[in-house]
């Protein structure tokens, strides 16, 4: 998830739609709002892509946030 929010992240800096102190932020959000199984759950190919699917949306979702609100400013 992290990867996959990271790579996000960057990929919205470049196009100019987040700020570079942004990047962190947003993945620490995304990371920190995914419900990840605990200690000695097993996990699927199934279950980790669905992850990294979902951990790309939420990222994108909150670039389009942060260009919106510093857009208003």
């Amino acid at each position: 998830m992290f990867n996959a929010a990271n790579e996000e992240c960057v990929e919205a800096f470049r196009a100019g739609a987040l700020p570079y102190l942004g990047i962190m932020e947003t993945v620490t959000r995304v990371v920190e709002e995914h419900d990840t199984p605990g200690t000695g759950t097993s996990l699927t190919v199934s279950d980790v892509l669905e992850a990294e699917a979902w951990a790309r949306a939420r990222a994108r979702e909150l670039t389009v946030r942060t260009a919106s609100a510093e857009a208003r400013a």
